[in-house]
């Protein structure tokens, strides 16, 4: 018998080009052990129909997904109330864990969250939430595989564009910027290599869902990092205080925020997560050429990835690779069926009800 929910999202044109925002709610529609009614936070009128729901549903568990506070808090308050009231699981995704940390404990505090997924898997990270929270904490990738909308690209021949990239730079309060550096020393080694090129960190130049699959099956290879830092904290310190310095010296470059936060200081906690850009290339069969890491266990280096070392001393090596088609088309195909088999939306709500069915 499947399990009643509803869920709460916020999808919007703001958002458009958040290919897991919207991947999740729409894996909510077709798994079988789920029957989902959705709300969508975007759309705020008081009498609006999906609102309801709220009041005449018989629910099994309330699940509030990662576009609903991510950046900023977009459920009404009175809607937190109404979930901190239930008698039934309440499950929070929650995103950007780097951010309004305070905040987001105070938000799960509120709706009773009784679930909370992070996209994390270091163990000291969900040890911190299970103290804070006092709730049971699942580890489940952010993004996921949508086949439909990512299925795989032609062979590694065929395609157009040697190495590709999207992406955002770190802010300076992570204490690296591996996205930037990692994509200036690629231009650098490409250009010597004579390779085509489509790599761009502007915002401007990201693509929503369908142009992005269509870019990942024209690349021949992408680069790219884990995302996070290893500076976790509940109550965003490092955070606020890096904001500060910045505004009081807002010349400051990067170098300048190293050196007066980070330099020579340990690992707080780590968060370095798998993102949807790896596992949507890895679907597209598009062979990743990553700053070694472990991926959140699901890719590993020279198997389902061409590593590149941290200092970047074998950049150029590892980019030459891109030239054997054979050697390419095996490791796509090996991150391909751990894409299919471990990381599609399906997979991950297959996690989120056995979790539940272990709370319920």
């Amino acid at each position: 018998m499947s399990m009643q929910v509803l869920v709460f999202h916020y999808s919007d044109e703001w958002n458009r080009d958040l290919s897991y925002h919207h991947g999740w709610a729409r894996a909510f529609v077709s798994h079988k052990k789920f029957e989902a009614t959705f709300v969508n936070l975007a759309r705020r009128s008081p009498i609006n129909t999906e609102y309801l729901g709220l009041f005449f549903g018989a629910y099994d568990a309330f699940v509030v997904l990662h576009s609903v506070f991510s950046n900023a808090c977009l459920m009404p308050r009175l809607l937190q109330y109404y979930l901190g009231l239930q008698n039934k699981p309440v499950v929070y995704f929650i995103g950007n864990e780097y951010k309004l940390m305070p905040e987001k404990m105070r938000f799960c505090e509120r709706i009773g969250v009784s679930l909370l997924v992070t996209q994390v898997f270091h163990s000291e990270v969900v040890d911190l939430y299970k103290k804070r929270l006092g709730c049971s904490v699942e580890s489940i990738p952010g993004g996921g595989l949508d086949p439909n909308l990512f299925p795989p690209g032609p062979s590694i021949a065929e395609r157009i564009i040697d190495v590709g990239f999207r992406g955002n730079p770190e802010p300076s309060y992570f204490g690296h910027q591996e996205r930037e550096t990692l994509v200036l020393h690629s231009r650098t080694a490409c250009r010597k290599l004579g390779y085509s090129v489509d790599m761009s960190m502007n915002s401007d130049e990201r693509f929503v869902e369908g142009d992005w699959s269509k870019f990942l099956r024209r690349c021949k290879s992408m680069i790219g990092s884990y995302s996070g830092y290893d500076y976790f904290q509940l109550d965003d310190a490092i955070r606020k205080n890096v904001n500060a310095f910045e505004r009081a010296n807002p010349s400051a470059l990067f170098d300048d925020v190293y050196k007066q936060f980070f330099k020579g200081r340990p690992a707080i906690a780590r968060a370095r997560m798998l993102s949807g850009r790896h596992i949507e290339a890895a679907g597209s069969k598009t062979p990743q050429l990553l700053l070694e890491g472990e991926y959140s266990g699901f890719l590993k280096p020279d198997i389902h990835y061409i590593p590149v070392r941290t200092d970047y001393s074998n950049l150029c090596e590892a980019l030459e690779k891109v030239r054997d088609v054979s050697y390419c088309d095996e490791m796509a195909n090996r991150a391909y069926a751990v894409a299919i088999n471990e990381l599609t939306f399906e997979r991950h709500i297959d996690r989120l009800h056995d979790a539940l069915a272990r709370i319920s």
